[in-house]
């Protein structure tokens, strides 16, 4: 029960502080995904923390309306070079052979991602909001692995996410290479 009243309490926090600043909202969607508090055995009444963060930081960002920082360089084509990508997904979904529901999920899923990713640019702002950024995911970073490698001893996460399937909703090892050259 304590653990339902932390993690539910952590993002409902962070939610209502999301829509008074976004780089809180960045901060709080990046742990609701490195948290993952689904994986933890706990009663969470359904409490759905990647989609509530999501919109509570996208409606912070819809309040706020932060100006993006001068762009550097290409970045500004890289992003549309994705959103390019992520519809040809979207459209490629529509007459996928084997299963078209499952690529439509999947093609949802990467729009989704998209618009938060998106909403990443606006809002980090400085070089302070980027470092407290990355300094978040190294936190989030940290309790997956904490609770990838300690987790099924202290009972805090199912026999099945152990070494196996990890504690994130993607492969363990896949978004762990992503942030150890962080720690470096």
């Amino acid at each position: 029960m304590l653990k339902s009243i932390l993690y539910i309490g952590l993002a409902s926090v962070a939610a209502v502080i999301a829509l008074f600043s976004p780089i809180t909202g960045a901060i709080a969607c990046v742990e609701a995904y490195l948290f993952n508090p689904k994986a933890i055995q706990m009663q969470d009444w359904g409490f759905r923390y990647q989609l509530w963060t999501s919109v509570a930081f996208l409606a912070g960002i819809l309040i706020k309306r932060p100006k993006p920082v001068a762009k550097v360089g290409s970045e500004g084509a890289v992003v549309w070079l994705t959103w390019i990508f992520v519809l040809m997904c979207l459209l490629s979904s529509f007459w996928a052979l084997s299963s078209p529901g499952e690529a439509l999920d999947a093609a949802s899923d990467m729009i989704k991602t998209m618009v938060v990713a998106t909403a990443f640019i606006w809002a980090i702002r400085s070089e302070a909001d980027l470092s407290t950024f990355i300094t978040a995911c190294l936190v989030g970073v940290l309790h997956a692995a904490f609770l990838h490698t300690f987790g099924v001893r202290l009972g805090f996460v199912a026999a099945l996410a152990d070494r196996d399937e990890g504690v994130l909703l993607e492969g363990q090892s896949q978004v762990m290479v992503l942030f150890i050259p962080l720690l470096v």
